[in-house]
């Protein structure tokens, strides 16, 4: 499995006779993914500087045989549209409340603000709602592929570990009231490729260690081998005087999984990052940036 980080908020270094190649990070996460024969986008970042990072990291765009955007913020789907402007067919498939309602972001002190994404109404007709799709032996489980290589996974419980920074986050059904968002809108996909699994999350709005136990389920007793996304914890690292004690939770919880290893990045956070490999080890949390190309040997 061959993975490349598009977009991400932080880039990797360059020398200066690479200067040309400079990749363009933003405040996003966008990941192209190759296995089982498929290549996979994985989010889209903000804007259309997956385009131009594509190109510079010699990924075809056009070959790629699906999208998916992992819940309704545009930090994950604003790119979707300059995706659908090379890629002539692919579908992207996404739950249909990441689009049919309203997102908003609200820090303390500030004045509200509009998190979605915009499709141009002439690329709707590639949109897939994951959520309209059969289920197969499990419920809110939806397989991408003829395999059964590729599913996106749905319903994550909400115990254990939750990020603090989701109550700054809310939702609006047309019609309704403004309420906190319960991020029923995302998305997890969990790819098996010869005995191995991994599990990619956008943000982990729903917890990461509450997105592996659904995984987990989901696998039936088989290990999760790989994680791959951001954990949102930049809150926790603002907050200060809550941060090794909301921290420690999710540590335990990922602690469960001792033979996991762990790729992230974006809304994660540079201090929280570094608690996670203080307690867990560098060796198992592993940190990515625009331009980070890895291997998974399967």
């Amino acid at each position: 499995m061959k993975i490349v980080t598009l977009i991400e908020d932080t880039v990797v270094e360059y020398g200066q006779e690479q200067a040309d190649q400079l990749l363009t990070h933003r405040h996003g996460l966008s990941l192209y993914i190759e296995s089982n024969g498929l290549k996979i986008l994985f989010d889209t970042g903000p804007d259309n500087s997956i385009i131009e990072n594509a190109e510079k990291l010699s990924i075809d765009l056009t070959e790629v045989d699906f999208a998916v955007v992992t819940h309704g913020h545009y930090d994950h789907g604003g790119g979707v549209s300059a995706f659908c402007r090379v890629n002539a067919s692919a579908p992207i498939y996404l739950h249909k409340k990441s689009y049919q309602d309203s997102h908003f972001s609200q820090r303390p002190g500030s004045k509200m603000k509009n998190a979605d994404f915009v499709i141009d109404k002439k690329d709707f007709d590639r949109v897939v709602p994951v959520d309209n799709l059969p289920s197969g032996k499990q419920e809110g489980v939806f397989t991408l592929d003829p395999l059964g290589k590729v599913v996106i996974i749905t319903g994550f419980p909400k115990e254990g570990y939750i990020p603090s920074g989701n109550k700054n986050l809310y939702c609006q059904k047309v019609g309704e009231d403004i309420v906190n968002d319960d991020f029923s809108h995302e998305i997890a996909m969990l790819i098996r490729e010869n005995g191995k699994n991994i599990l990619f999350t956008g943000c982990s709005h729903s917890g990461v260690g509450n997105m592996m136990k659904r995984a987990g389920e989901v696998l039936e007793g088989e290990s999760i081998d790989y994680v791959i996304g951001g954990f949102h914890l930049i809150d926790t690292e603002r907050n200060k005087s809550n941060n090794q004690k909301d921290l420690q939770v999710l540590v335990d919880e990922l602690e469960a999984y001792p033979g996991t290893q762990f790729y992230t990045g974006h809304c994660t956070g540079s201090k929280p990052l570094q608690f996670l490999q203080q307690k867990m080890g560098k060796n198992r949390i592993h940190e990515i940036k625009t331009g980070y190309q890895f291997s998974i040997k399967t």
